[in-house]
Formats: C-alpha cells, structure tokens, sequence
C-alpha cells in the first residue's frame, strides 16, 4: 500500500497546515504593505482578512486535489514564512523598532 496517497492521512493535515501557513504570510504581508502605502491600519486588515478567507478557500481545495499534496503544502508553508518574515521587515523598517 502506498501511503503517499493515502488521503486521511497526509492530505488533510498538509492541505490544512500549508494553506494557513500561506494565508498567514499572505495576510500579513498585504497588511504591512497597505499600512506602508497609507491605508488605515484597520481597513488593511479587514481588506486582507477577506481576501484571505477567500485565498485560504481556494488554495486548501487546489492543495487537497493536486497529485502531491505534503510537497505542495511544504512549499506553501516555506513561501508563507518568506511573506511572514517580510511584513516583518517592512513592519520594523515603518515604526522603526520596539528596542
């Protein structure tokens, strides 16, 4: 049995966890990116949580029915990160540190 296709097992969990990951990069990068370019702190949010609901939908179902769901789901796990670290950068480079 090959468990690479096995869907309960590794298809949910790396549909799931990818998917949040990425819409976790992707909402805080949207948000620091309007935030730089003036928009309101809270409508960037707002704007980026809808999208995301939306991109998290979509994305979960792409993943949940590509051939290799755990590789795709690493990927989209490392590009959220990427963002996450990003809206960091801009973050801290914007308010100019906490220290």
């Amino acid at each position: 049995m090959d468990i690479s296709n096995s869907i309960p097992v590794y298809r949910l969990p790396a549909s799931v966890l990818g998917t949040y990951a990425f819409c976790w990069g992707l909402v805080a990068f949207g948000m620091a990116l309007f935030s730089l370019f003036g928009l309101n702190f809270h409508d960037a949010e707002s704007l980026m949580m809808m999208v995301g609901l939306t991109v998290y939908l979509i994305v979960f179902l792409w993943v949940f029915a590509a051939k290799n769901a755990v590789r795709i789901g690493i990927l989209l796990a490392i590009l959220g990160a990427v963002m996450t670290a990003i809206a960091w950068l801009i973050q801290h480079l914007t308010i100019g540190g906490a220290s």
